[in-house]
Parts: C-alpha cells; structure tokens; sequence
C-alpha cells in the first residue's frame, strides 16, 4: 500500500486529476476499475472519482503489480512490429534510464474511450523489443513535443517525483494570433478547472478560488502585428495554463479554438493548435544531466513560413 498526501497546491483538485499527475503510469482504465473496487481510498475511506481532495488528506494507492499496469490492448491490427514502425521515427534520445520522444500533434498519450491510438498503446506494442517503457508525465494531445519515458520502475519513480518537485524546466515554443505586450513579462492569473470531467471540462481564469499559476513568456519572433513566436516556461503546472493565460492577455495560441474561438484561426496556415514542448532540462537525474529537446513539428514549421518569419 502506498500512502499520498496531498499538499497546499493540490487543495481542491479532483481525486482522478490529481492521480493522472501523482500516478501518470496507471492507465485510466485501471484508475477506474481501483475506484469500482474501493482499492483507491482517502483518509481510509471509499470515494468517487470526482471528489475534491483537501490538504492534509492521506490518499491510499494499492500496490499494482506491473501486469495490471501495463495490460492494456494495443491499437486493433497493430502488433510488434508496427509498434516500433510507429515509435521509432519519434525516439530523439535514449540512455540506460530513460527515452525521450518528440511526440506529434494529433497523437493522445494515453488510451480511452474512442482513442484508438496512443502512445502508451504504441509502447505496449513495442515491449518485446524495446523492455517495459513508463510515462512519466503528459501532454495534450494537440500539443507535440518532448516526452519522457522511463525504462524501469527505478527511473519512473524518480522522474514522477522531479516533475512533482517543479525540477524540470519545460520550454514551449507557440505561434500567439497577436503580439503580447510588454514584448518579455509573467502572467499570474489564479486558475480553476470547471464543468464535469471529459469534454465539458475547462480551465478558467478564477482570482478568488484559482491556484497558483505562473507563465513567463518572451517573444522571440513575430510577423508584423499578425502573429508572434512565443517562447512559454511554466512554473507551475495547471491543466491549460499556457493556453489560458495567453487566451486571457487576447493572444490566443494559434489553431486552439477551445480557449481562443473564431479568433485563433488564421486563413492560410494549417488547422492545429500551434503549441510545442520544445525543451525539457534537468540538471542531475539518476546521476545525468537531462537537456532534450526537440525541432518544431511540420504544421508549426510551414506556418512560420506562410505566415513569413
């Protein structure tokens, strides 16, 4: 049995948010059927996925053998061989504890109703001969860029507790409709997540019951008044916060209709959401230096070009 407790940053979160960040290796589907069972529990007692937890409280997690785990059906026709046709071409680092990939826009991290393909669905496929491969953490699945892997329980282990502790510097790079000004600065504004968990879900600008949210932002390039290339480092780690924050400065990032509407399309450029995780660096884990990073996607980089860069 392993023993959680939650922080003054967590207050309030969702039990099943709140597992997604401190148990990124626990497939949805496990989380759920946990819950069904009562395997999952607070302070020692049974609770529903959408209870919001509170400082203090103890979350009590099952030891999960790693078959259960890991035990989730590969995309329908894809066996070993496709796995690693598909994995392969994102691999852009790879040492005894880790692997990293530039994760495409388009492509979900994990599994779910109606995904069909994901990226712990791919490294299902491709154990046999690459060995068991963890996420660590997420991204969107309109977002592309640096994903980390773990090779062991080891390393998994340390990575989830590094990215807890805010060890990591995450650089993203995003095409803003708009330039922000000043050109260089920090947005602050207090985030909380509203509506029922799945698509009804939205993160929310909330300066009363938010919490602590901080983005620093540089531009780095733009074209004329029209559209900037933005680089984004969170210091925390709120769901949407890139794309709220610069929704709520009126620089919505390109191709994010959720959060920016009819305003973040521009005629001519391709119909995704311009966000990517460009850099992930950490000064020592396990013992190494991580610096990863990876180029821009296709969409990005002929957007740069219509839009003149």
């Amino acid at each position: 049995m392993q023993e959680m407790q939650i922080t003054q940053a967590q207050d309030g979160m969702r039990l099943t948010r709140w597992l997604k960040t401190a148990r990124p290796d626990m497939p949805f589907g496990l989380v759920q059927k946990l819950l069904r069972k009562g395997a999952i529990r607070v302070d020692g007692q049974r609770v529903k996925k959408d209870q919001k937890l509170q400082s203090g409280q103890c979350v009590q997690l099952p030891d999960v053998e790693q078959r259960e785990t890991e035990s989730r059906d590969v995309q329908p026709g894809m066996n070993g061989t496709q796995a690693m046709r598909a994995l392969t071409p994102m691999i852009i680092f790879e040492n005894k504890h880790f692997i990293a990939l530039n994760k495409p826009a388009g492509l979900a991290v994990q599994g779910g109703s109606g995904v069909r393909h994901s990226v712990d669905r791919i490294i299902w496929g491709a154990a046999q001969e690459m060995g068991p491969l963890k996420l660590t953490h997420r991204l969107d699945k309109d977002t592309s860029g640096v994903l980390l892997l773990a090779r062991s329980r080891l390393a998994a282990e340390a990575a989830t507790k590094a990215f807890k502790a805010r060890e990591f510097t995450k650089i993203y790079q995003a095409l803003l409709v708009g330039v922000p000004q000043p050109q260089e600065g920090t947005w602050k504004e207090k985030l909380a997540i509203a509506g029922e968990s799945g698509r009804n879900e939205k993160t929310m600008v909330d300066a009363e019951n938010g919490q602590r949210a901080i983005t620093h932002y540089r531009v780095m390039d733009k074209a004329g008044k029209v559209v900037s290339l933005v680089e984004l480092t969170p210091e925390s780690g709120r769901k949407h916060q890139l794309r709220v924050h610069a929704a709520h400065h009126n620089v919505p990032i390109v191709g994010d209709g959720k959060y920016g509407g009819k305003e973040a399309f521009i005629t001519g450029v391709p119909n995704q959401m311009m966000l990517h995780a460009a850099q992930l660096t950490h000064n020592q884990l396990l013992g190494e230096k991580l610096q990863l990073e990876a180029p821009l996607p296709p969409h990005m980089a002929e957007a740069r070009n219509v839009l003149g860069f």
